[in-house]
């Protein structure tokens, strides 16, 4: 025969539990609501309270600097509609980095603050501050993105310049050089010099689908859809399966699809 304590103790257990579940799936329905972030906050909060113990312990697992770049970043992901937070942070990681930091790793920094202002379409301020890296960009892509940037200000000789140090520093990556030159000359005016640039080049890699479709895409602007198609259909036919519009190097160099930062 149960006892009546036995009883209280089954309720108040059944409670505890009711309890515990409500809680489990007010978080659950909290962590998988749309468009909150809640895993980049999540991640967010725990890498915040990780460096702060680490701190308090003496073994910081990284740098002041680096912390307040990495919380930029969480920051961007976080909000990705409102600039200040991140932009104010990673502001704070530059001032702390050009204390402490080598020449060369402010550098970074300042590329980081671009790709921010970027993701956030502030253009004027982007090219500000790639402008401020005094040594050679070695990213390809943030080569690109600068020589884009020029291109609009219509300051083509600077623009160029960039599309060189990736023939000069990206060895495994130089195609993307002469996909950086093709679209300076077409915004000269030139198109046709542009589009001898993609002739010659996809002589010499004649596997790598996304010159065809950089060639494409200047066909089809040059309204040549005959062009076009059959540069889309070789793509097809070297990759069947590739996303012909996840490979557009131009396209994709300034419309961010997916924030290009990471934690470092």
């Amino acid at each position: 025969m149960v006892s009546t304590l036995d009883r209280k103790k089954t309720v108040q257990e059944t409670g505890k539990n009711r309890y515990g579940f409500i809680l489990a799936f007010i978080f659950m329905v909290w962590l998988f609501w749309p468009h909150n972030n809640s895993f980049i906050r999540l991640s967010y909060w725990s890498y915040d309270l990780l460096y702060n113990v680490s701190k308090l312990f003496n073994i910081p697992i990284t740098d002041e600097a680096m912390y307040n770049r990495n919380c930029a970043v969480y920051l961007a992901k976080i909000y990705p509609k409102n600039p200040e937070k991140s932009l104010k942070t990673m502001s704070k990681a530059i001032a702390v980095a050009s204390k402490n930091k080598a020449e060369i790793e402010l550098e970074n920094f300042y590329k980081d603050l671009a790709i921010i202002k970027l993701y956030y379409g502030d253009k004027a301020g982007a090219l500000e501050s790639f402008e401020k890296v005094n040594e050679t960009i070695e990213d390809p892509i943030d080569n690109i993105r600068a020589a884009i940037l020029l291109a609009e200000e219509k300051r083509y000789e600077d623009a160029i310049s960039y599309c060189k140090n990736i023939l000069v520093t990206g060895k495994d990556k130089s195609s993307l050089g002469y996909v950086c030159m093709a679209y300076v000359y077409e915004k000269t005016g030139e198109p046709e010099a542009a589009l001898n640039v993609y002739d010659w080049i996809i002589a010499r890699s004649s596997r790598e689908a996304y010159l065809y479709v950089e060639r494409a895409n200047l066909e089809k602007r040059m309204g040549d859809i005959e062009a076009y198609q059959k540069d889309i259909n070789t793509v097809k036919k070297i990759n069947p399966d590739v996303d012909i519009e996840s490979i557009a190097v131009i396209d994709n160099a300034l419309n961010f699809k997916k924030f290009p930062l990471s934690i470092k």
